[in-house]
């Protein structure tokens, strides 16, 4: 864990986003992880 820790603090350790949602399309970015489409990471954002 601490090596995770050091590699996020140097800026070295990079997440892979799928794609990025409204809250208000919660119910699309759901269906988009049901359906296995975004490689990476869904994040919903106000």
């Amino acid at each position: 864990m601490r090596e995770l820790i050091e590699l996020a603090e140097a800026g070295r350790l990079r997440p892979v986003v799928g794609g990025t949602y409204p809250f208000a399309e919660a119910a699309a970015a759901h269906a988009a992880i049901e359906a296995r489409m975004p490689i990476g990471k869904v994040v919903l954002v106000p």
